[in-house]
Formats: C-alpha cells, sequence, structure tokens
C-alpha cells in the first residue's frame, strides 16, 4: 500500500523514472538521469491500534534517494520529493536527512532521505 503511495506522489517528478529498490539499468549501461528510488526500510505494528495482525496499519519507513547530474538539480528534485510526500494519504514525516553525497563512479549528485508513513493516523479512518 505505501509503495503505491510513494510511487504516485513522486513518479511524475522524475518523468516516470521513480523505482522501487533499484536503478533500471537497460543493457547493462547507467541510468537516465535524474531518476529516484525508493526502498521499504521497515514496518513498525501501531501499538495504538487493536489487533496489529493488520499490516494495513504498520507504521512504515521507507528511503527516497535522489540522483541528477547537477548538485542544483538534485536540490531541486529534493525539494520537490518533500513536498509532494507531505500530502499523502496516509500522512508522513520526513525522519531524516536530505544528506547530498556525491558519486565519483557515476560522477552524480545524491540526495538521501527517511520518511515514516502512519497508515494508523490516515485522516479517512
Amino acid at each position: 500500500m505505501i509503495a503505491s503511495v510513494v510511487n504516485s506522489a513522486c513518479k511524475s517528478i522524475f518523468a516516470n523514472r521513480f523505482y522501487p529498490t533499484t536503478f533500471v539499468q537497460k543493457d547493462g549501461g547507467m541510468p537516465r538521469w535524474p531518476a529516484g528510488r525508493y526502498t521499504i526500510i521497515d514496518a513498525v505494528p501501531s501499538p495504538t491500534v487493536c489487533g496489529t495482525d493488520d499490516e494495513t496499519t504498520d507504521d512504515v519507513r521507507v528511503q527516497i534517494d535522489v540522483v541528477a547530474d547537477t548538485l542544483a538539480e538534485c536540490m531541486s528534485l529534493t525539494a520537490d520529493v518533500i513536498d509532494a510526500l507531505s500530502a499523502t494519504e496516509p500522512p508522513c514525516v520526513r525522519d531524516s536527512g536530505p544528506r547530498y553525497l556525491f558519486d565519483e563512479p557515476t560522477r552524480t549528485h545524491r540526495a538521501v532521505m527517511d520518511f515514516i508513513f502512519y497508515p494508523s493516523s490516515e485522516t479517512t479512518s
């Protein structure tokens, strides 16, 4: 559920080059930049919901990686991701980052940040 929320919120920011877990590499070559990826880091059952066997109420940590050719573009895309995720349902908060890095092998700039989604606090529940 959270993966589809994240993907829907962010895919247009990267012209649909927003991937789960890994960057798509065609024919063994480098991905097209800019691009983003999301990884589900963990899920924690919410103690405020009776019967935590229902995974749809788990609080979910998602790591978002933004990659671009220039630092300015990376920072702009990162701001767009933060804005897009600020209006999701279920709600989320940025838990860490952005942390900016330079990747020497690909000569790209990267931002890494974590968000925690709180389905147990969903306004429609």
